[in-house]
């Protein structure tokens, strides 16, 4: 592919995709979106939305924030957990992106949701939100497989956002446009500045050594030639 894409990262809420969106879009030298940042930097919370104008009213918001949003590629958009089951979005995403699914179990997103608070999830706000969160799980894992899977399970979002950067190399996509398109990898650069920094903190030990050597030999002669004054 010879334009810039868009890399998008959908999945479950709670997977990590706004962590993970910001570390890959610094690692790519690009913007980051975050669909549902934009959605309530315009209307509102999400939980207002919700409750002003039901899910029905959310979807219809989302798909035409996600619809501007592709129009210009080049940025890393992370979508809301259910933005790609609408048709309408997943074609537009699909257009000029490269679609990433964050996937983690069942308990790791609980604990993440219960973490941040399921009154900040309105499709959790349930008596049993781990049932919830298997129940939906079920329900959109057609949708979700359709994508490259990514696990996020007990992972720092830069070792994760390094990985799709890799994936996108390997497949020979890129999402800035004036970013080099060929060279070392990524995992490269990484274990060559790993390299540089073990060898200079050995040459360092090393010399410090061999600074002490010369200088006992040196104090050695001058004791030995004055010793005796």
């Amino acid at each position: 592919m010879h334009a810039p894409v868009n890399v998008v990262l959908t999945g479950f809420m709670g997977t990590g995709k706004s962590a993970v969106g910001a570390e890959l879009a610094q690692l790519l030298g690009v913007a980051f979106v975050d669909t549902d940042q934009v959605i309530e930097a315009r209307h509102g919370t999400i939980p207002s939305i919700f409750e002003r104008d039901g899910e029905d009213g959310f979807r219809t918001i989302e798909r035409a924030t996600i619809a501007e949003l592709t129009q210009q590629p080049g940025a890393v958009i992370a979508t809301g957990g259910g933005a790609m089951v609408d048709a309408t979005n997943a074609e537009a995403l699909e257009r000029w992106g490269q679609v990433y699914t964050l996937v983690a179990s069942p308990a790791e997103i609980v604990r993440r949701v219960t973490a941040d608070g399921v009154t900040d999830r309105p499709l959790l706000n349930t008596d049993d939100p781990a049932a919830t969160v298997e129940a939906m799980l079920s329900e959109r894992a057609g949708v979700y497989s359709r994508y490259v899977p990514v696990r996020t399970d007990r992972r720092e979002p830069a070792a994760i956002a390094a990985e799709i950067a890799n994936d996108l190399e390997n497949r020979g996509l890129f999402v800035n446009p004036n970013a080099p398109k060929t060279g070392p990898s990524l995992a490269a650069k990484t274990g060559r500045r790993a390299g540089g920094c073990v060898f200079w903190g050995f040459a360092i030990i090393v010399g410090l050594f061999v600074l002490l050597f010369v200088l006992q030999i040196v104090f050695g002669l001058f004791f030995a030639a004055f010793g005796g004054f």
